[in-house]
């Protein structure tokens, strides 16, 4: 049931000539992380130095954002190697996370809630290690595949992110979506394509004779679509948001009553 197409590429930091390199070439080609990258640079742009917790950090290749911050890392026990990563992260059982109340000035974590089954228990550790008026910022996907599976259970829409949040003892500063209805049906294609050239299921690929489809996706359509998608993203001039890549939030902790 379980058997994955194509799992999704680690999303490392950029670490020397070649790092600067692949991360480049990463927010180029993956509109996803370009977007959750860009808002997440925005948000932590606004604040000042302070401890920040980010959650599901996993290879940390957001830390070049926060050079002036204190920044821890957690991460679930027993994940790591199903998502395609070994860090150096702070440990939690998947429930209580280990760290004191009130403890952090601003929480982060990219797309990383759709991974999470007890989304209400996950925000309200949010809210207890997260000071009073303290920031949280986060990113969530919205027409996006089923992806590292078993472990993707939800597709969050903008009326249940804010009745989540604000249920967990949070204010909503801003929710805006990320990408559009273009530049999701453009994404589907380059995954489409590959998942032609790199997928799991050779009988398939040989059935469709991959070699003769996959040359030209790769080759040509692929950076055409990442192209065109970016033209979109940076210039907005697509408005269809309703359906989009993700989803975008940043709230304040509200006083505890």
């Amino acid at each position: 049931m379980y058997a994955e197409t194509l799992r999704p590429f680690p999303n490392r930091p950029k670490e020397g000539a070649f790092g600067e390199v692949r991360y480049a070439l990463r927010r180029f080609f993956d509109f996803s992380v370009w977007t959750a990258s860009r808002d997440l640079a925005i948000f932590l742009g606004g604040l000042g130095n302070g401890r920040i917790l980010e959650i599901g950090g996993g290879l940390r290749p957001y830390a070049h954002l926060m050079p002036g911050s204190l920044h821890w890392s957690l991460d679930p026990y027993g994940l790591e190697g199903e998502f395609g990563y070994r860090s150096k992260s702070i440990k939690y059982d998947g429930k209580r996370f280990p760290l004191k109340t009130a403890s952090f000035d601003t929480i982060i974590h990219t797309e990383v809630m759709e991974h999470i089954y007890d989304t209400r228990g996950f925000l309200a550790e949010c809210a207890r290690v997260l000071r009073p008026g303290g920031s949280m910022f986060f990113t969530v996907p919205f027409a996006a595949r089923f992806h590292y599976q078993p472990h993707d259970y939800w597709r969050f829409t903008p009326s249940a992110l804010e009745r989540l949040v604000q249920e967990s003892g949070f204010r909503v500063a801003s929710l805006r979506p990320r990408g559009d209805a273009l530049t999701v049906i453009l994404n589907k294609i380059m995954v489409f394509a590959l998942g032609l050239a790199a997928g799991r299921d050779r009988a398939a690929r040989r059935r469709i004779l991959v070699p003769l489809l996959a040359l030209p996706f790769v080759a040509v359509i692929l950076p055409a679509a990442a192209l065109l998608g970016q033209i979109a993203l940076r210039t907005g001039w697509v408005r269809n948001t309703d359906d989009c890549l993700g989803f975008s939030l940043s709230c304040e902790r509200l006083p505890v009553a």
